[in-house]
């Protein structure tokens, strides 16, 4: 079943003309993309990355010297934005606390 067979099930409209010449454009060319990634190309791929880390080894920082964590109890969080900033100093003045609650049953 077709993706538009498919969508036609699900009571969906069909594809516009432009949107089915964009999908064929698109299926070639992710065809073509896989067709130029061989086996040959990973591996010559494979190879440089591996020369580019054994070249930048000297400048890694080993992970058990660093000490990181996952989760550190935002020790190294981020700097708060302008409007976050104003909205906590909002809510040290008070702002938010003089606004009421409906009654109930009004």
């Amino acid at each position: 079943m077709t993706d538009v067979e498919h969508n036609n099930n699900k009571g969906i409209a069909q594809d516009s003309s432009k949107v089915r010449k964009f999908r064929q454009k698109l299926e070639k060319f992710y065809s073509d993309q896989d067709r130029k990634v061989t086996q040959t190309a990973k591996d010559r791929m494979k190879g440089k990355i591996e020369q580019w880390i054994s070249d930048n080894v000297k400048d890694r920082i080993p992970v058990h010297k660093k000490g990181c964590s996952l989760f550190d109890d935002n020790t190294n969080s981020a700097p708060m934005s302008r409007s976050a900033e104003k909205i906590r100093k909002r809510i040290q003045m008070g702002y938010f606390t003089s606004i009421q609650e409906p009654e109930a049953g009004a």
